[in-house]
C-alpha cells in the first residue's frame, strides 16, 4: 500500500467513524425523545387526577329543642352533596324517618360528614 492510500484508507475510517458517532448520537436523542413524551403525559395525569381526599363518617347527635333537618342539613352538608334536600334524604334513610316526618327534641340521630384525610 502507497503512502496516498494509506492516507486515503485513513480519511474514509475517520468518515466511518464520525457517520457511526452521528447515527449513534441521533438514535439515542430520538430514544430519550421517545422515552420522555410517555413520562411527560404519565407526570402530567399523576398531578391532574387527583383521588378524592375525604373520607366519610358518622355522628350520634343529639337532637336539641328547635332543631329540624334542614338546620342540621346546614351544619353537617358539605360540598359532597348537590344540594341540602339531598342530606336530609340520606338522613332521613339512615334515621329509617318517613318523609313528612319530624324529629323530637331528646332523640338521637345518625348523620354523615365528611372529613379530609
Amino acid at each position: 500500500m502507497g503512502k496516498d492510500q494509506r492516507s486515503n484508507y485513513r480519511q474514509r475510517q475517520r468518515r466511518r467513524r464520525a457517520r457511526r458517532r452521528t447515527l449513534f448520537a441521533a438514535f439515542f436523542v430520538a430514544a430519550a425523545i421517545l422515552f420522555a413524551i410517555p413520562v411527560c403525559a404519565l407526570t402530567a395525569n399523576a398531578q391532574t387526577a387527583r383521588p378524592d381526599l375525604s373520607r366519610k363518617y358518622y355522628a350520634s347527635i343529639l337532637v336539641m329543642p328547635g332543631d329540624t333537618l334542614d338546620g342540621i342539613a346546614r351544619r353537617y352538608a358539605d360540598a359532597h352533596y348537590d344540594s341540602l334536600e339531598d342530606y336530609v334524604k340520606e338522613v332521613r334513610f339512615m334515621n329509617h324517618l318517613a318523609d313528612g316526618e319530624g324529629i323530637d327534641a331528646g332523640a338521637y340521630l345518625i348523620v354523615p360528614y365528611y372529613t379530609d384525610l
